[in-house]
C-alpha cells in the first residue's frame, strides 16, 4: 500500500542541499526566491535545474500585527 502524500510542502534550502525526494512526500512543493538564492554549491544548483517536479515560487504576504 502506497503512503498518502501531503498536498503542500514548503521547502527550505536544506531540503534542496540534502537532495530530499520531496516529490515522494507532497503533491506540490513551494519555496521562496531567497531560499533558491541561498544555494551556492554547483551540484545543488544543477539538481535544481533538472528536478523531476515543479517548484512553485511564492512570496509571503506581509503580516499585519494589531498592537491592542
Amino acid at each position: 500500500m502506497k503512503d498518502k502524500k501531503i498536498s503542500k510542502l514548503v521547502a527550505d534550502s536544506a531540503a534542496f542541499i540534502r537532495n530530499a525526494q520531496m516529490q515522494d512526500v507532497a503533491d506540490v512543493v513551494y519555496t521562496v526566491r531567497d531560499v533558491v538564492d541561498e544555494i551556492r554549491d554547483q551540484a545543488t544548483k544543477q539538481r535544481l535545474r533538472v528536478l523531476p517536479y515543479e517548484i512553485k515560487m511564492m512570496e509571503p504576504s506581509p503580516v499585519v500585527m494589531d498592537n491592542e
